[in-house]
């Protein structure tokens, strides 16, 4: 025992076989600012007494390039034979793209069983093309699906309604994706169903 009848104090050095082993105290861990020392640390809640983590994300519209003269309106097509593969095959080769879809720059915006629809270039430098493009399929010497149809390349009020829809079918399928990517994101992200 210490003197003045405290209680032992440990031993630091031990003898085995003659060999000696210095004792040494285990330091505390070193804790990050953060945290207390006291208990494990608690992930913050935000406003809505949801978890942690990165901040949630807003919903940004987006915006199309509304370059003048680059839409043409098609209209008389056949309703049991037109798709949209047959309409790119017939216009391709006047504006001078190519007929795979990603690498174009054409877009068709058709629907199956449709009457009209309407050629979108992501080029405006084809003007020329573009007009010729019109008056052949007019005159009949392009046909769209083995038929004849009406071309017009749309201007002032009539294209840019076409442009509101068109920011408005994008933003309403890009809106659905974001609030479906955040409804898993607080479901508990992959394969989780409550």
């Amino acid at each position: 025992k210490a003197e003045g009848g405290g209680s032992p104090r440990p031993k630091t050095t031990l003898e085995l076989k003659g060999n000696a082993l210095k004792i040494s105290r285990k330091k505390p861990p070193k804790f990050r600012d953060d945290r207390k020392r006291d208990g494990p640390a608690k992930r913050k809640r935000n406003d809505d007494g949801g978890g942690g983590g990165p901040p949630e994300k807003q919903f940004e519209p987006m915006k199309v390039d509304r370059k003048p003269g680059c839409i043409i309106s098609l209209a008389g097509l056949s309703a049991e034979k037109c798709d949209r593969e047959s309409i790119r095959e017939a216009v391709s080769a006047t504006l001078g793209v190519s007929t795979d879809v990603k690498s174009s720059g054409l877009y068709v915006d058709y629907s199956r069983s449709d009457t009209e629809g309407y050629l979108r270039l992501v080029n405006g430098s084809k003007a020329e093309e573009m007009k010729e493009l019109v008056s052949r399929i007019n005159d009949g010497s392009i046909k769209v699906a083995d038929e004849k149809a009406e071309a017009k390349v749309l201007e002032g009020e009539e294209e840019s309604a076409y442009y509101d829809k068109l920011e408005e079918f994008l933003n309403k399928r890009k809106r659905a994706q974001f609030e479906e990517r955040n409804e898993k994101r607080q479901k508990g992200g992959r394969g989780y169903r409550r």
